[in-house]
């Protein structure tokens, strides 16, 4: 269990079995795991890029890009902005502030709700029509038809983004230590602590599993034909 339950004045990666978040984080929170629960009194300012078999959110967080099996938000969950979702089921009980843009077969809201539980819009990609419930979605739906192309297409962005994502952030290191020396002479001392290579790695580890799972749903799509 890896568990944040205290005040994190920035960004966060985790790499672990199952992730529970119950404290504040002023940054990114980036998760691979088998699970991720976001508790009642977390609260999250920055993005939650995650990628979990199961997913429960309590709390509150800005925007969510997740691709998952089994993604919850429970009637407490406050999505501030944008809800992004690739996932076999999806059940809302709580708050979509923004617009909710998912692709899956499964899409389940509560059936108690006083108010739209998504306050923009709602664009979704499936086989076929989902059945929404009238007033649970503010603004416009938008449905798209789920072939082969339109799949490729989704999974490559997001491959793309990564790759263009590396290269800038590998230019960018590899620019200031050749215009600052004494940043190249820090870095050196940086790598050589024990908990920074421990960072890195997992860092690295946690890019290189998002890469290959999504080239994994590739070749499942059967890219290129």
């Amino acid at each position: 269990m890896h568990a944040i339950d205290n005040k994190v004045n920035g960004n966060v990666a985790i790499y672990g079995n199952n992730v529970n978040i119950t404290g504040e984080i002023i940054g990114d929170l980036l998760v691979i795991s088998n699970s991720l629960q976001i508790s009642k009194d977390a609260m999250i300012y920055g993005n939650v890029f995650a990628y979990s078999p199961k997913i429960s959110v309590s709390g509150i967080v800005s925007d969510i890009y997740a691709i998952s099996n089994d993604f919850t938000l429970e009637e407490s969950g406050i999505v501030g902005r944008n809800l992004n979702l690739y996932s076999s089921k999806v059940t809302l009980y709580g708050k979509v502030s923004r617009d909710l843009n998912v692709n899956t077969s499964n899409l389940v809201f509560t059936e108690d709700f006083k108010e739209p539980i998504v306050s923009g819009n709602l664009n979704y990609w499936s086989n076929s029509e989902l059945t929404i419930p009238d007033g649970v979605i503010s603004g416009e739906i938008k449905y798209n038809p789920l072939n082969q192309k339109s799949t490729e297409d989704i999974i490559w962005s997001a491959v793309s983004s990564i790759i263009t994502s590396l290269v800038l952030s590998l230019a960018v290191i590899l620019l200031s230590l050749w215009i600052s020396p004494e940043l190249k002479n820090r870095f050196g001392m940086m790598l050589k602590n024990n908990s920074s290579k421990s960072f890195w790695i997992g860092l690295l580890i946690a890019f290189a599993t998002i890469s290959i799972s999504i080239l994994l749903l590739l070749f499942t799509y059967g890219f290129g034909g």
